[in-house]
């Protein structure tokens, strides 16, 4: 090979190990957020099997049931509790529930109020909360702490479904790092063949430079 071709050969090569090396990058790259996806799936499965949930335990009995709206207002267990905001009027779901029409101002009206997760964040966030009335008859906040049915309890009605959730979604970032790996490995193998034929080539040009010095030397 003269000296020509052996340094457009060298060239050829050394362009063909800096995009191989910048493909590793890439690859490495998308490995990175595949861990970080790893890490939010691994979170978000936490959180579903370590939630908690208002709960109540019903008149005569021992076990506890989420605590909704409905049950608040009907249970005989909480027959002695309002929901107030945090002017201490009384919230209803419903006009239907304000028994004297000529006392709706003392109240509020929230639909929302039937959606569960709402009932429960409106307490948890304080913007309303569980009043009762004192030895003055005065309308009073009551901390959920101070009422001895109704505690916070870990709800694992969802932990098969996130379980399954979380296998099938760290399986598919398990497989696509799987073949990212691969293709870095295959990757490297190449850029070990390149570099060593980058020495050959190498040599060859020394070579050729060392006998055309000789010559004209």
């Amino acid at each position: 090979m003269g000296l020509s071709a052996s340094q457009a050969r060298f060239l050829m090569l050394t362009a063909q190990k800096s995009d191989t090396e910048f493909q590793v990058q890439q690859i490495s790259h998308k490995r990175m957020l595949l861990a970080n996806n790893s890490e939010v799936i691994q979170q978000k499965y936490t959180e579903k099997t370590n939630n908690q949930i208002l709960s109540y335990r019903p008149y005569a009995s021992s076990q506890y049931v989420p605590l909704t709206y409905e049950a608040f207002t009907s249970d005989a267990s909480l027959s002695s509790y309002k929901l107030i905001d945090v002017n201490n009027k009384i919230v209803v779901a419903d006009a239907s529930e304000i028994k004297d029409p000529s006392k709706k101002d003392n109240y509020v009206i929230d639909e929302n109020l039937l959606k569960r997760e709402y009932f429960e964040d409106a307490l948890k966030d304080r913007m309303y909360f569980i009043g009762a009335l004192d030895e003055n008859n005065k309308m009073v906040q009551k901390s959920i702490a101070g009422i001895s049915n109704i505690a916070e309890v870990y709800d694992d009605s969802d932990d098969a479904a996130a379980k399954t959730e979380y296998d099938n979604e760290m399986t598919k970032i398990q497989n696509q790092d799987k073949k990212l790996e691969l293709e870095i490995d295959r990757l490297e193998t190449k850029h070990k063949a390149i570099e060593t034929e980058i020495e050959s080539v190498q040599s060859v040009i020394d070579k050729n430079v060392e006998n055309g010095f000789a010559t004209f030397g």
